[in-house]
């Protein structure tokens, strides 16, 4: 383990660094899952259950909270399932504001979890795909027209 308590180097066959980049690429794909395939799922799904709006918005306020939290669980299995391939230790990060002001500071910080990572690289993701559909591609339902 180097100073920033990273893991200096680890001797993997194929076939197991091949398991890690799989579960790697399955957590970012289940990242992206959570911020998007469970709520537009969880729409779809709602809006075939229903005969009405109403209902189908009472059917979105109790499928979505499931299939989200679903999917969070997924996620932990998958990431649990990364980090025993990849050996990487379960470490848990104190925040900087725990952390004394005087000289006497521990380790610096390591890589940042690939979990840490997908999440946050998601979620900016989605929020700025939402952004890009509502002001380009949404349909204009105003009387007034376009409105700058």
């Amino acid at each position: 383990m180097d100073g920033r308590g990273n893991i200096a180097s680890r001797s993997l066959t194929g076939g197991t660094r091949l398991l890690e980049y799989t579960l790697a690429v399955c957590v970012f794909l289940g990242s992206f899952a959570l911020w998007v395939v469970a709520p537009f799922g969880s729409l779809w799904l709602a809006s075939k259950l229903a005969k009405d709006a109403v209902t189908m918005m009472i059917y979105v306020l109790f499928i979505t909270p499931v299939a989200m939290t679903a999917c969070t669980f997924a996620l932990g299995a998958l990431h649990r399932a990364y980090l025993r391939v990849s050996g990487a230790p379960v470490t848990r990060d104190r925040t900087a504001w725990l952390g004394s002001l005087s000289g006497d500071r521990g380790l610096k910080r390591g890589r940042r979890p690939i979990l840490d990572f997908s999440l946050t690289f998601s979620a900016i993701t989605a929020g700025v795909l939402l952004i890009v559909w509502f002001l380009l591609l949404a349909e204009n339902h105003s009387p007034a027209g376009f409105l700058p």
